[in-house]
């Protein structure tokens, strides 16, 4: 309004606009010292606005007026020609389309100066020509900044005109001239998505010097430092996250392959690239901070001495070489500010959920959760989630995902980005082994349960201290591995010391047809006795421990957990299991972080086997087992782990299973290479995992496999199998060659 307002008073109190189109006789001075106060305070506001209101054509004719206070600029075009020197305009805007009488009559020196007449003639101006002055080999395809890069530095000139796409002229002033309602539509020579008048018409152009190159470059500066800082910070810490998810993925994803926990190991997978795209895009960041560091750098340099103070005016460029140059700058700076503020926006979107939840009234929001879901296993099994064990198990599972992985966020912060996805999240993956890795999913189609089978005393006795411990630590030191005597080898077998050694546990199966992956079993029966013992056996042979029976019991006694599968092993369905011989092994100093590791083989030759060994501390009990079944086993080293410093003992437990229900029972079982001795397969000690669905959507209901597949809630596979008493997961046995 105040714009509209300034022109109309400027208008009524001058002819200046009506002159552009119309000029008089006589020239027309504006004396602004004579006129009234109001006047003057107008055309201190039109100067002092030059830059912000510069895209208004009516201020620039007005503003060109009272700068010169001539109406005509007599001489004008009329002395000697020096372009591309000195700079005299720094910006122009487009004006109107007509046919130009200074264009056909306004020419008093060249092509046209036959027919110089009319308005120029009156008041001894002349236009001057690009085609002219500028050599063929240095002239540029026609565009409106070419034209005025050549205009600008013409003196006394305030507008140009392209006639038919190509013909480019300066001069102080237009004039219409009467004319039909053709509009211009010959394109730009150099630039076919601009127009550049007709064949009978010129686009004006209206140049003006607002000095505002030097604020220009100082703003841009500002503007770029201020993004760059945001880019830094916000790079810096994706670059941060990312570096650390794909860390964590990727241990995370070796020990699920490891474990065999093949779900597990794709869903790992899917958040290690998506770290990696994060770590793509703070490098992207990092190149766009370069780009603003280098605009700044180069701004900076010209404000460092490149312009010059004009006389009661703002400083500016008027080298014509220094001002290109600073212009160039300003219109990359421009440009690069632009991909900043957009890299910014797109940085932030990345960041947006994590502002949420770090935000005062994020952390209020996210408070507790998690407690509205239920770990996946609970609706498989109906053991009650009331039960201790249910807080130190761990899950895993596998599905469509219904978002991109999250990282570096809580338990309750997943659970709510969930929560966020009311609609389409109906459980989570959370994985803890740094900074936390958050899947959500739109189904769970598998879980695998790592139940607490058996765990530690929560405060072990105390290691030995003072000369005792320091003993012990030279006598782990001073070699690198130390064989474990036997102390006790029992050709006997002892049903109650495998009963109660085994209670509780999940058991590994391995070979049951049609199953590409081993089974869990975590089914009890109430003996372990043989109901006849036709064989026993126990020797060592050369360091090797070789044991072996044959028996007889009733089959049916139990059934395995793998009916819970959608296609069960046939075979494993109900069978029975005695025990055999046994062997105990004397005490041996394990360093923390070392294993005792062995390796066993059994040929099959007499039935399937079921085997357990366990390591054990002086002070906490059992600390790490193995336990399967199977029809044989090639020879393999197995590691068990020491959790701290202490003395150690192991058990070696043969028994025998009834796969096939015949009721005839035995097991062959060979040790060798039973030591203390530094880990060779990396073991992963902190690492939560917890899959969990909203309790609301699956209360009441049950999704166990079903082979069917018509069961819509239902998993495409479960399974469940023992944690370490430790409370760490499963590690694989040594390959050996």
């Amino acid at each position: 309004m105040m714009i509209a307002f300034l022109g109309a008073l400027l208008a009524v109190s001058t002819n200046a606009l009506v002159f552009l189109e119309q000029p008089a006789k006589k020239p027309l001075a504006l004396d602004v010292k004579k006129t009234s106060p109001l006047r003057r305070w107008a055309h201190k506001f039109i100067d002092s606005h030059c830059f912000e209101e510069r895209h208004g054509r009516t201020w620039y004719a007005i503003h060109a007026l009272t700068q010169t206070g001539k109406t005509g600029n007599p001489g004008a075009g009329m002395g000697e020609i020096v372009p591309f020197k000195t700079i005299l305009k720094d910006g122009y805007v487009a004006h109107d389309c007509l046919q130009d009488e200074m264009f056909y009559h306004g020419d008093k020196f060249f092509d046209n100066r036959h027919a110089y007449k009319g308005h120029a003639a009156s008041v001894n101006v002349s236009v001057v020509f690009y085609n002219n002055i500028v050599p063929r080999e240095d002239r540029e395809p026609m565009t409106p900044d070419v034209c005025f890069d050549f205009c600008r530095t013409v003196p006394d000139m305030g507008f140009f005109g392209i006639f038919n796409g190509r013909d480019c002229y300066c001069e102080p002033y237009y004039k219409r001239m009467a004319s039909d309602d053709e509009s211009c539509t010959s394109t730009c020579e150099g630039d076919n998505t601009i127009i550049c008048g007709s064949s009978k018409k010129s686009q004006i152009f209206e140049m003006h010097m607002c000095a505002d190159t030097v604020g220009d470059l100082k703003n841009g500066v500002a503007k770029l430092d201020k993004v760059s800082k945001a880019i830094n910070d916000d790079a810096k810490a994706i670059n941060d996250m990312a570096v650390q998810a794909a860390k964590e993925s990727v241990d995370l994803q070796k020990l699920m392959q490891s474990i065999g926990d093949s779900q597990a190991s794709e869903m790992l997978r899917l958040a290690s690239v998506q770290a990696g795209k994060l770590e793509k895009v703070a490098k992207k960041a990092d190149a766009i901070k370069e780009k603003v560091n280098d605009a700044e750098g180069k701004a900076k340099k010209l404000l460092d001495g490149a312009f010059i103070q004009t006389s009661g005016g703002a400083p500016k460029f008027t080298d014509y070489k220094k001002a290109k140059e600073a212009e160039a700058v300003v219109k990359d700076m421009d440009a690069v500010a632009a991909d900043a503020q957009k890299m910014r926006a797109f940085l932030d979107k990345q960041l947006e959920f994590h502002h949420e939840v770090e935000s005062e009234d994020g952390q209020e929001l996210i408070i507790n959760r998690s407690n509205s879901y239920y770990d996946t296993y609970y609706f498989v099994n109906e053991e009650p989630h009331t039960v201790k064990n249910w807080g130190k198990d761990k899950s895993t599972c596998g599905g469509e995902l219904a978002a991109d992985p999250i990282f570096s966020v809580s338990e309750d912060a997943c659970a709510y980005a969930c929560d966020k996805m009311f609609s389409t999240c109906r459980g989570w993956q959370y994985f803890t082994k740094g900074k936390g890795i958050c899947l959500l999913f739109k189904k769970v189609e598998t879980v695998t349960h790592y139940d607490m089978c058996a765990s530690m005393p929560g405060k072990c006795k105390p290691s030995p201290k003072g000369a005792q411990q320091q003993a012990l630590l030279q006598q782990s030191e001073s070699v690198s591995s130390v064989p474990f005597p036997w102390k006790t080898k029992s050709a006997e077998p002892n049903a109650t010391l495998f009963e109660e050694t085994v209670q509780g546990m999940c058991t590994t199966v391995f070979g049951c047809r049609g199953q590409d992956k081993p089974l869990i079993d975590c089914s009890l029966m109430d003996h372990y006795k043989c109901n006849r013992l036709t064989k026993k056996e126990i020797k060592d042979e050369g360091g090797t421990l070789k044991m072996k029976f044959s028996a007889w019991l009733k089959s049916g006694k139990r059934a395995s957990s793998c009916k819970v599968n959608p296609d069960p092993c046939v075979g494993c369905k109900k069978y029975s299991t005695c025990s055999g011989p046994y062997a105990l092994t004397d005490e041996v100093l394990i360093k923390k972080g070392d294993v005792a590791s062995y390796t066993w083989r059994s040929s099959g030759k007499v039935d399937n086997y079921e085997v357990f060994v366990g390591l054990y501390s002086t002070t906490c009990g059992l600390v790490d087992f193995q336990f399967q079944r199977g029809r044989s086993q090639p020879w393999k080293t197995f590691e068990l782990f020491a959790p701290k410093t202490d003395k150690y003992y192991m058990k070696f437990l043969l028994a025998s299973y009834d796969g096939s229900g015949g009721g005839a029972v035995g097991a062959d079982m060979e040790v060798k290479d039973v030591k203390q001795t530094k880990a060779s397969v990396p073991r992963v000690f902190s690492v939560g995992a917890k899959c969990m669905l909203r309790l609301k959507d699956y209360s009441g209901t049950s999704i166990k496999p079903d082979p069917s597949g018509k069961c819509k809630g239902c998993l495409k596979f479960a399974t469940k199998t023992c944690l370490k008493p430790d409370g760490t997961f499963p590690v694989p046995p040594k390959d050996d060659e």
